[in-house]
């Protein structure tokens, strides 16, 4: 993990680059395309070779023991992939409540759901390169080794921030930026962060997220009005409350992070309590 004495570096390291990309995405200049069908991101990429400097030089290291964040349960990731879909049940019946989201009549609407799930393998693949190393890097090592050193809790929000600085260039893609949309995308990507985060703290292991994100990617164009994503969604809102990044979302969100680490919270008790009973 990242040595005591190298978080500043790295940090600032991470939030330097997340500034320039964030002024190239302004100035239109692009650096995120597709190699046959592998999205490339050079960003996350620059961030990676950062990562490989530092463990050049010995101030980023991996032990075994460390490494476990890469394990894989098949059950768990089909879990949190589908977690999105009953998010964002939620936000529609309230908006539809409220006049807030009206349905969209799309045409050819079975067409448009069996191509988005026979590309749901597909996602999973060609994300390896771009969401995955995000997960590896921000919640594997950046979260995990703020957590070594402090509280759960401020690790979330010391490695949140960074988060929250990378996604810049993200907000910044949006042609009609108004300070509205801005902050509900800032909250809205802290709370991605911390649910992703608290699923590494329950099961050592980036995969839950990286599912979670996935589902995010797959379900939201053909679900749900989105701030960041262009689609043609069933259901349509323009209020930044009911959108797929909106406030009811990221308190959704909160609500299940804090959920999650109860529940790592009272199963570590009670393993104690049988170790010394």
């Amino acid at each position: 993990m990242i040595e005591q004495n190298s978080f500043f570096r790295t940090s600032a390291a991470v939030t330097l680059i997340s500034i320039l990309f964030g002024i190239f995405r302004l100035l239109n200049i692009p650096f995120q395309f597709y190699l046959w069908e592998f999205f490339i991101d050079t960003k996350i990429l620059t961030v990676a070779g950062i990562i490989i400097l530092f463990v050049k030089r010995k101030e980023v290291a991996f032990s075994g023991d460390q490494m476990r964040f890469l394990s894989f349960n098949w059950q768990k990731n089909i879990w949190f992939f589908l977690l999105p879909l009953g998010v964002f049940l939620i936000p529609i019946a309230v908006g539809i409540g409220v006049g807030e989201v009206t349905v969209n009549k799309l045409n050819n609407v079975s067409t448009l759901i069996l191509a988005t799930i026979f590309d749901i393998p597909a996602i999973y693949i060609f994300t390896l390169t771009s969401v995955f190393i995000e997960e590896i890097i921000f919640r594997g090592i950046f979260f995990v080794s703020f957590r070594e050193k402090s509280s759960i809790r401020n690790a979330q929000f010391l490695s949140g921030c960074l988060w929250v600085a990378y996604s810049f260039s993200e907000i910044a893609a949006i042609e009609e930026l108004h300070w509205s949309t801005i902050s509900t995308l800032l909250l809205y990507y802290f709370m991605q962060h911390l649910i992703c985060s608290s699923l590494v703290v329950h099961y050592s292991s980036v995969w839950p997220g990286y599912s979670f994100r996935v589902g995010m990617i797959s379900i939201t164009p053909i679900l749900l009005s989105s701030l960041s994503i262009e689609s043609d969604s069933f259901f349509k809102t323009n209020s930044s409350f009911f959108v797929a990044e909106g406030i009811i979302v990221s308190i959704l969100l909160i609500i299940i992070s804090l959920r999650i680490l109860s529940i790592t919270s009272n199963l570590t008790k009670i393993q104690e309590n049988g170790n010394f009973s």
